[in-house]
């Protein structure tokens, strides 16, 4: 009997080994967390119309594609030549990833100290991403989540302070730049709302390209007690691209 799922291609696997083992993919603890990931990639591979929560949808173009990583450079300095500026709106606090990366220049969140905004590889961001991680993603629900857990590079912890609501809507720029071919994006964003907090959040995923991209984000919400937190999602990538993301 054949298995309902594919095994993941050697390339993409070589791919997400080659960057546990680069020196930047974080302390021991989450190395020991990126290889389990990894090894239950492998182990499971990715789901195929024999699959049945995927029996509708045609995965073939994903699981047979050569993908890769964009360079871990500051590629949003480049990138902000290129920007969409409809994107961007003067009246939110922006935070914009280029290609799964974190890039304060194009951000702006100035809020009267009502929100906090780390880049999930500073250190100061540790606490929240270990309490993230300690929870399991929606991998039965969407096994490409266990690639996240593998492969992210970079991302945000955002903090909304107790009590306190934010001046403007917080607006996530997830942007795919076109520079890399068959780019492979990975963000992770951890939202915390904290007690008594009223905030709206806004994510957007959008191309300034035409090139193919693969763009398989994780995003971990808390919501502290008599916290609201309003979210909303818009997905704009080319034609040519393909989301896979977990919440």
């Amino acid at each position: 009997m054949n298995s309902p799922a594919k095994p993941i291609p050697a390339i993409l696997a070589n791919r997400l080994g080659n960057w546990i083992d680069s020196g930047h993919a974080g302390p021991e603890w989450l190395l020991g967390q990126r290889r389990a990931a990894l090894d239950e990639l492998l182990r499971s591979g990715l789901p195929t119309r024999k699959t049945e929560d995927w029996k509708y949808t045609d995965t073939s173009a994903i699981t047979d594609r050569e993908w890769n990583y964009p360079p871990l450079d500051e590629v949003c300095m480049v990138t902000g030549q290129r920007h969409t500026p409809e994107l961007l709106h003067a009246d939110e606090l922006n935070i914009v990833l280029v290609n799964g990366l974190f890039c304060p220049a194009l951000s702006n969140t100035d809020s009267e100290e009502t929100i906090e905004v780390l880049p999930l590889r500073s250190p100061l961001a540790e606490p929240l991403l270990e309490a993230a991680l300690a929870r399991p993603d929606a991998a039965i629900e969407l096994p490409f989540s266990t690639l996240n857990r593998a492969g992210w590079r970079d991302g945000v912890a955002l903090t909304i302070a107790p009590g306190k609501h934010p001046p403007a809507r917080i607006h996530f720029l997830l942007q795919h730049d076109g520079d890399t071919q068959h780019a492979l994006i990975t963000p992770r964003l951890v939202i915390r709302a904290g007690a008594g907090s009223d905030a709206t959040v806004a994510i957007t995923h959008a191309s300034c390209s035409r090139e193919t991209c693969l763009s398989v984000p994780c995003i971990d919400v808390d919501i502290a007690d008599g916290a609201r937190l309003q979210l909303y999602q818009t997905q704009s990538l080319n034609k040519a691209s393909y989301h896979a993301g977990a919440m």
